[in-house]
């Protein structure tokens, strides 16, 4: 985690996509530090266990699933930065 908010830096603002971003772990925390988070994973169970922590913190994130086996559904050059971490 720390080398993760090292290399993605102040996101204040930022437009933030998290692929595979399971149960919300960075996302969560992007998201509380200021980002416009979205997050994308395949799996709709741990998309639902990320919504209830997202909602339980009162944290705003665009949640979509996807398989990453097929062409992500994202405009090319819309995010500020990208985070592709355990997947």
């Amino acid at each position: 985690q720390p080398r993760v908010d090292e290399l993605m830096g102040d996101v204040r603002g930022l437009r933030v996509v998290e692929l595979g971003c399971g149960t919300g772990r960075h996302a969560l925390r992007l998201a509380a530090a200021g980002a416009h988070v979205t997050a994308m994973d395949f799996s709709e169970g741990m998309l639902g266990r990320a919504r209830d922590k997202a909602a339980r913190d009162g944290l705003d994130i665009r949640w979509l699933v996807h398989d990453l086996s097929k062409p992500v559904p994202l405009e090319s050059a819309s995010f500020d930065r990208v985070l592709c971490a355990l997947v």
